[in-house]
């Protein structure tokens, strides 16, 4: 049975992760070439070292790069899809694994296991499942040290987040496009303020944390009401109606087979650009169309590289 320690942030507890599987100054960590450059952050702040690997179109490890030597290694459930942890140890068998299951929240592998408690230490970003103004947490096999956990915050959401999630209840209950005109005007008031609709992204972010540690009162109060059963099925509904229309969209699923456990984060998807069929059928289910973000620095790959063909339909 694992343990949970929770944080506003799956950083916090990915650098609370390290810390507990004594990760010190200098030790190398394996992390897939294709990962949020933010993640960077967490392995910044304990001075350890990130090194590259390759993964497959399947979004599987493609070899062990730069990463030969690693001491740990990050084995990301993308999409709440389960990684076979095999893989993994065939390619790193002194290594300690380290599940990142940002996108795994309510998902299971095959043998019924939660993703995110399948290995030593696990992390999850349940906020990118549900919508809660922060949340995520660190399942470890033993219990962890007080002193890497965070306490919970009375601080109430802010006035952003209490719009959005006003927008998007209203959304589903009146079929009205609200989150859809939220969004324009806040990328119109952005391009005029920055000149780009979407947040400009720097290498800052690869080495500063949030400065929020701790989750909130609110968001466990929703994270205990949440009703998972209606949710898993949600996603999966949504999930394979996209699939039968992929050949039709004309778009090529990441993964063209949804395990039985599986709750989907969203539907990935390759494609030169974002088909007008998909944004439009992505908009009558209430749902957005978003791109991977920016890879890291120490990441190089042509533009036409399938890396950067990678988008998701967010079922959020």
């Amino acid at each position: 049975m694992a343990t949970r320690a929770y944080f506003a942030f799956a950083r916090h507890a990915l650098v609370s992760g390290l810390r507990h599987i004594g990760i010190q100054s200098g030790d190398e960590i394996g992390v897939p070439e294709f990962i949020c450059r933010d993640v960077l952050s967490s392995i910044h702040e304990v001075d350890a070292i990130p090194r590259f690997f390759p993964v497959d179109q399947e979004l599987r490890p493609a070899g062990c790069g730069s990463a030969i030597h690693a001491r740990a290694v990050l084995m990301v459930n993308y999409f709440g899809f389960p990684q076979k942890i095999s893989d993994f140890t065939d390619l790193w068998p002194k290594a300690t694994l380290i599940e990142d299951n940002a996108h795994g929240f309510l998902s299971e592998d095959s043998d019924g296991i939660q993703l995110g408690s399948r290995t030593e230490i696990g992390i999850t970003s349940f906020r990118k499942t549900i919508r809660v103004p922060n949340g995520a947490f660190l399942s470890t096999r033993v219990d962890l040290d007080p002193v890497h956990q965070a306490p919970l915050s009375k601080e109430r959401p802010n006035a952003g987040f209490t719009l959005r999630s006003l927008c998007a209840t209203l959304e589903r209950q009146t079929n009205l496009p609200l989150q859809q005109l939220t969004r324009f005007a806040v990328r119109s008031v952005r391009r005029l303020r920055t000149g780009s609709p979407l947040p400009l992204t720097s290498t800052i972010s690869e080495t500063a944390l949030p400065s929020r540690r701790s989750m909130s009162y609110q968001t466990l109060k929703r994270l205990t009401a949440l009703n998972a059963e209606n949710e898993i099925m949600r996603r999966r509904n949504l999930y394979n109606e996209f699939l039968e229309s992929a050949t039709s969209l004309e778009i090529r699923p990441v993964f063209r087979r949804l395990p039985d456990r599986c709750a989907p984060y969203g539907f990935p998807f390759y494609s030169i650009g974002v088909p007008k069929g998909v944004i439009g059928m992505a908009r009558r289910h209430h749902c957005e169309v978003i791109s991977w973000p920016d890879l890291p620095s120490g990441v190089s790959v042509s533009e036409n590289h399938f890396y950067r063909q990678l988008y998701v339909v967010n079922f959020l």
